[in-house]
């Protein structure tokens, strides 16, 4: 099961790529969820919610 590695390392490598996008509903504003965590750097609030940044989409599957 050494693909299983493999995808690990795929989505280590995406995580450093893609920034995850929070919304913030208090203020109706985005921001980077890896530079500032759950807490609204506009406003302080906690209210947020991870728009992207934890999605995957699988290409294709080939059978070997």
């Amino acid at each position: 099961m050494h693909e299983l590695g493999i995808v690990s390392y795929v989505i280590d490598q995406l995580e450093e790529i893609i920034p995850a996008v929070t919304w913030c509903n208090a203020c109706k504003k985005t921001y980077s969820t890896l530079q500032y965590g759950k807490t609204c750097p506009y406003c302080g609030s906690g209210e947020t919610w991870l728009q992207q940044g934890n999605e995957m989409n699988i290409k294709q599957i080939v059978a070997g």
